[in-house]
Formats: C-alpha cells, sequence, structure tokens
C-alpha cells in the first residue's frame, strides 16, 4: 500500500474510495494506492487477450490482428503523425508494449529503423513475431538487459498501466541515446470533467488495469520530476467517432464551447 507519492514521496489524500485512488499534493499525480503482484499482471493480461472477457481488449487480440493478416495496417491519424515527425531513418526505435505488432508492422513498412518490441502476453508476443518482429515477451524491466540505447521509445496507452513508476521512469532515461526522445500516449484523467454526476465514475478501465491517471499538469510535472524536457504535449482534439454514442454531439458541442477535455494525452519527452 502506498502511503505517500509514488513518485515524489509528497503527502497523499483520497481522490476516489470506489477504486482506491489517491492524489499527490505536490505534483498532482493521481494513481491506485493498492499494490500488486508481478505475477497478478501476468494472469491479468492473460485474461484480457486471450480469454475474451474484455470486449475492449478482444479487438486487439481479434478483430485488429485480422486486419493486420489482410494487410490492413490502421494506426490511427495521431500516432502516425507522432511517428512521422519524430522518427528517422535508421534510427533504433523501441516499443514498450507492442501488442500484436501494429506499429512496428507500420515502421517496417514505412521506415528504414532497427525496431524492437516488448509485449508482456505471450500468446500476443507470438502473433507478432509471426510478421517477423524482433518482438521480446516480457515486461519492460527486460530493458536492463539489452546493451543498445534506443532513439525513440514509444508507449501507446502503456504509462498507465506501470505499477513503479519511478523505476520505470528511471530505465528509460537510462535507455536513450543522446538525443533520444520518448513518444507516447495516455488517457487523460481530465476527461471526466466532460460529464455530470460522475462521483467515482473513470471513464477508462480502472485498478488493476488502469492504475496510473494523467493530467496535462501531472504528466508534465512526472517528467521534468526526472530531468527530463517537455517537448510537446497536446490533447486528442476531438471525440472518438462514434454516432451510436448518446454522448458524441454533446461532447462535439462542449468542443464548440471551449469546454471540452480529449479523450487521450500526447507527449513528447527528451532527457
Amino acid at each position: 500500500m502506498y502511503n505517500s507519492c509514488k513518485i515524489c514521496n509528497s503527502d497523499v489524500l483520497t481522490e476516489n474510495r470506489t477504486y482506491s485512488l489517491v492524489r499527490c499534493q505536490s505534483c498532482d499525480l493521481v494513481f491506485c494506492s493498492k499494490e500488486y503482484r508481478e505475477n497478478d499482471f501476468k494472469v491479468l493480461y492473460d485474461n484480457l487477450y486471450n480469454v475474451g472477457n474484455n470486449p475492449k481488449y478482444e479487438i486487439h487480440s481479434g478483430v485488429e490482428y485480422n486486419e493486420m493478416k489482410s494487410g490492413k495496417i490502421a494506426i490511427g491519424y495521431n500516432r502516425r503523425k507522432l511517428i512521422k515527425k519524430n522518427v528517422r531513418a535508421s534510427d533504433r526505435v523501441l516499443e514498450i508494449g507492442s501488442g500484436n505488432g501494429l506499429v512496428g508492422l507500420f515502421l517496417k513498412k514505412n521506415f528504414d529503423v532497427q525496431y524492437t518490441g516488448i509485449e508482456i502476453d505471450h500468446e500476443t508476443s507470438k502473433k507478432a513475431i509471426a510478421f517477423g518482429l524482433n518482438v521480446i515477451n516480457s515486461d519492460y524491466k527486460v530493458i536492463q538487459n539489452l546493451s543498445e540505447k534506443f532513439d525513440v521509445i514509444m508507449m501507446w496507452e502503456v504509462l498507465e498501466h506501470i505499477q513503479d513508476l519511478d523505476f520505470c521512469l528511471k530505465l528509460l532515461k537510462k535507455s536513450l541515446s543522446e538525443n533520444g526522445r520518448i513518444i507516447l500516449s495516455v488517457p487523460n484523467y481530465d476527461k471526466r470533467l466532460n460529464y455530470n454526476n460522475r462521483k467515482d465514475k473513470l471513464y477508462q478501465s480502472g485498478p488493476p488495469i488502469h492504475l496510473n491517471f494523467f493530467t496535462e499538469r501531472s504528466l508534465k510535472n512526472t517528467f521534468k520530476y526526472y530531468g527530463y524536457s517537455i517537448d510537446n504535449i497536446r490533447q486528442k482534439k476531438l471525440p472518438y467517432m462514434n454516432f451510436k454514442n448518446p454522448d458524441f454531439l454533446r461532447l462535439i458541442w462542449m468542443k464548440c464551447m471551449g469546454r471540452f477535455q480529449g479523450p487521450t494525452l500526447y507527449l513528447i519527452t527528451s532527457p
């Protein structure tokens, strides 16, 4: 159980009793105060991706994988734009949480880079390897065993899953080349503000799936605490296009009124 901030050791106050979340009074990070064992995460992701208990994650293990086999590589506008802007030919690229290999295949098709992926789920990593990608079945801690340094480290919707943020962010910094950069995305905790009567609702996965809950302020503060430079940070500008969602038109109206909180945060940072 965390009794102080997992980043800066400052005092924390209860943020959300339903999910055992606390908020740091200094850096503003919101996180789950309960600590889980490493084996808990292996079982968790096996259940999510392979057993089919969660339809959202089943999309990645099923629908997305079948699209990839048919040659469709749809990584989304924002990821594609960030990659094209920040990845150069011959870069050594590390992707933590490489999944089925979607981003790896995009890089393989469009960039002449040296790619390494890390994926915690065994079955999912096997799918990526079958596409001819260099993927290691492990969690991010395996980076300590790699001798090379990387020009780009990517984490797409991964940092919110990491329990030991302190160790992770120190390790990433050691693993970057002199002019290296980290490109990542995380859910925006402030998207809760788009809804009324939210109470303890998160509008994203709760613990033990998501353990850290970032706003623009806390994401900046977290990386600055470890000496990173914030090169760019922004929100996804529009809500996800889903006309079946009864809130979609209301969220578009909020965007027009300047009151909308984008569902995803994108960060580019360097040591």
